[in-house]
């Protein structure tokens, strides 16, 4: 539904304003959006000698993971061009029970982003900016387990993926709006493969404040010689925009 609003606001010329609050394409415009973001893991998680996790968290169970999730997105904006900032800091816990041992792994996950486009379309109320850039990824897991197989471990890594993906906005009438960005990352470069979805709904309240709502899916697939990291964290977000 969501992106048929989209693809019909482009093709009918209409959609949210590409100049923003005031309008000037020639002059910068900011907006940092802090938002809650109440995420959950799913996916493998093996840290060596620890038996491999399978941690499947349901939807309806959207907290069941998580300790601790801060996130926080930054956009400066001048007539097509645009830089986009991304900061998310998560603290999720797994305890599983694999081949009759309780396997217990804290896992800590800093993603950092910064990129930079170019609007494709920037009708009156419409908008998609395509934007290339990089990703730093931080991941500290400190694992355990008793049972059959007692071991314990602590495993950190960080690198650098290259990114691409495109941020796209349309108006649904009166005050609301609709969002979708999308990026993919890593192409073995760090992580064999990265990528994040966010569809929102977003409500102006007026030319500074607007709310937003949404869910956010981040995936990876990360592997060395004593990691093995195939998860994805997904969950509801809310945040409110602060455009200046």
């Amino acid at each position: 539904m969501l992106a048929c609003w989209i693809a019909l606001s482009l093709l009918s010329g209409s959609g949210p304003a590409g100049g923003g609050p005031g309008g000037d394409p020639e002059r910068w415009r900011f907006e940092l959006v802090p938002y809650l973001w109440f995420a959950s893991l799913d996916g493998t998680l093996e840290l060596e000698p620890l038996p491999a996790a399978r941690i499947d968290a349901s939807l309806a169970e959207p907290l069941v993971n998580l300790d601790f999730a801060l996130a926080e997105a930054f956009a400066a904006r001048k007539g097509p061009w645009v830089v986009l900032a991304d900061f998310t800091f998560t603290k999720l816990g797994v305890d599983e029970t694999v081949s009759a041992s309780d396997v217990e792994i804290d896992s800590v996950l800093l993603w950092a982003s910064l990129a930079g486009g170019y609007a494709v379309v920037d009708a009156p109320r419409a908008r998609v900016e395509l934007f290339a850039g990089a990703r730093y990824l931080l991941l500290d897991n400190d694992g355990r387990s008793v049972g059959s197989i007692d071991a314990s471990n602590s495993k950190s890594e960080d690198w650098l993926d290259p990114i691409v993906g495109f941020d796209a906005r349309a108006e649904l009438g009166g005050r609301w709006s609709a969002g979708l960005l999308a990026d993919v990352g890593g192409f073995g470069v760090g992580s064999d493969l990265s990528y994040e979805l966010l569809p929102r709904i977003s409500y102006a309240w007026n030319e500074i404040l607007t709310l937003n709502v949404g869910y956010r899916l981040l995936a990876m697939d990360f592997e060395s010689s004593q990691l093995d990291y195939d998860v994805r964290e997904a969950g509801w977000i809310l945040g409110v925009g602060f455009g200046f």
